[in-house]
């Protein structure tokens, strides 16, 4: 091509595919094999074990990943790639050369760099490309877990690092299907949450290609006449539906028209800017907080019924029901007031009550966190059953408050603290009497907490009341219930005080 010729340029471009499957298919198998070690699923003699499968598998996938990614023009995912490639290799060549269950200070540095540089790449990437951010996050928070148990030891920060590990690898994989799919038949089984359109080294045709004359690896020869177009290189505008509708736009999530409450003024408080919440609307943020609740919920359960058994029954329905809606709060709440550090090495059931005893019962803070777990646990259950049927039949305010009160109320006595009254009772009226009475005042304080978030918060950040089958809904009914959470925690320090309940870990 020679410059001032009035022949057309031309960009030849490679098919490459996706590299995001293999890395994420690499991830997957690695953050899994190795929070088996952390968890004790696998004995600390198969570190070895563990060693190979960084070293063999999952540090040359995500080698090879980095290398497409950099050909494909895309430097979020080959910088991601390239880091998870490096410290899985770095990890497993340490603990070859280490002893079975040894910590190492330098590893230990490298995975809280690695962490940060994960979420550099996340915050290179934007938007773009929203569930493999999610899980690069993931990834960041997995290391950064690790690097402290390296550098700092103890159990719980070891196991919060497995608890991630496992996450992160069901995280991984659900990415990768989704963009294996996608890239293979251009319907993803699974949403991917790419906000542009087709990325570079896809084939799309003319119609999507941009100019290129100030892109990086063209010749200035390319660059000083006629129209110089480049294939998918360029990042698409997200939108939102009603954005620019005249009059207002809408507000992440919420619909327009939704479902507004009838008579409802907030006044001077309209001066307050809380439209910062409005990310828990996004699907960025909700979609990978519940993943975490729902893989760790499903961990919680297999712990509470394999390991940490001295959990009492109404416990064990409750963590999981916390941790569904808490994500990784939930998860970091169980693993530092529930579960005693060593009641996996524990020998026999006897032992493991002890442990458990001793870790729980001197210490007023757990146990009042247990009876606050198993009172907003068992009335979130209602509260959010509640608010679903509420906002399908277009109640009121007060209307909605009262029916979610009444069945979280009803479900919260009935089911889980009858439960753990009976245990403290002579007979099955008193036990009712006692579960009753116990949840009439933790129940007042927690729906206060939803009501702030109900009547005042959700409309200052996104206009509306959501309805169910939005992300703005999930995302402010889980912070709607953690500020219960907030609010009934001195009201349940007090009725343990007063006797009304027992806490966590009592003996009985």
């Amino acid at each position: 091509m020679q410059q001032g010729s009035n022949a057309p340029d031309r960009v030849v471009l490679r098919p490459l595919g996706s590299p995001i499957p293999m890395a994420f298919f690499g991830l997957s198998a690695a953050t899994f094999v190795l929070a088996g070690l952390q968890l004790e699923w696998i004995p600390p003699g198969e570190g070895d074990s563990v060693a190979l499968v960084l070293l063999a598998f999952s540090a040359p996938l995500q080698a090879l990943a980095a290398v497409f990614a950099l050909l494909a023009r895309d430097a979020a995912t080959a910088a991601g790639s390239g880091v998870l490639a490096g410290t899985w290799a770095a990890t497993g060549a340490t603990m070859l050369s280490s002893p079975p269950a040894a910590t190492s200070g330098g590893l230990g540095l490298l995975l809280l760099v690695s962490g940060a540089a994960l979420a550099a790449a996340v915050a290179a990437a934007g938007t773009a490309k929203l569930a493999a951010s999610a899980v690069l996050l993931t990834a960041s928070l997995r290391f950064v877990l690790t690097g402290v148990y390296e550098l700092a030891g103890g159990t719980g920060w070891k196991t919060a690092a497995g608890v991630t590990g496992v996450v992160l690898a069901g995280l991984a994989l659900l990415a990768a299907t989704a963009f294996a799919s996608g890239d293979t038949t251009g319907r993803p089984l699974l949403p991917t949450l790419r906000r542009t359109g087709p990325q570079p080294g896809h084939s799309g045709g003319a119609a999507a290609v941009g100019d290129t004359r100030s892109e990086a690896g063209v010749p200035r020869s390319c660059s000083t006449g006629g129209h110089r177009r480049r294939a998918h290189g360029g990042r698409g505008t997200a939108t939102r539906p009603g954005g620019d509708a005249p009059g207002g736009r809408e507000r992440l999530g919420a619909r327009v028209p939704g479902h507004l409450w009838p008579g409802r003024s907030l006044g001077r408080l309209s001066v307050i800017e809380l439209g910062w919440l409005a990310f828990l609307a996004e699907p960025w943020f909700v979609l990978p907080f519940y993943a975490v609740g729902f893989f760790g919920a499903v961990w919680v359960t297999w712990d509470a019924y394999h390991t940490n058994t001295p959990l009492k029954p109404a416990m064990r329905w409750a963590w999981p029901v916390i941790v569904f809606f808490f994500g990784p709060v939930g998860l970091a709440l169980y693993l530092f007031t529930a579960r005693a550090p060593g009641i996996g090495a524990a020998d026999g059931e006897e032992e493991k009550q002890q442990r458990h005893n001793d870790y729980v019962l001197p210490n007023w803070f757990r146990r009042t966190t247990g009876s606050v777990i198993h009172c907003v646990g068992g009335d979130g259950v209602g509260i959010v059953t509640a608010m679903i049927m509420a906002r399908v039949f277009g109640l009121s305010f007060w209307e909605e408050w009262w029916f979610e009160y009444l069945v979280g109320y009803l479900v919260g006595t009935l089911v889980f603290q009858y439960k753990a009254m009976s245990m403290h009772a002579s007979s099955w009226p008193q036990a009712i009497y006692m579960a009753f009475r116990g949840e009439w005042y933790s129940m007042l304080s927690v729906m206060a907490g939803m009501g702030l978030v109900m009547g005042v918060v959700t409309p200052l950040a996104v206009t509306e009341q959501p309805d169910p089958d939005t992300y703005a809904f999930w995302g402010f009914a889980a912070l709607g219930l953690f500020v219960g959470f907030v609010l009934t925690y001195p009201m349940n320090w007090l009725e343990i005080k007063v006797g009304y309940k027992h806490g966590m870990g009592r003996q009985h």
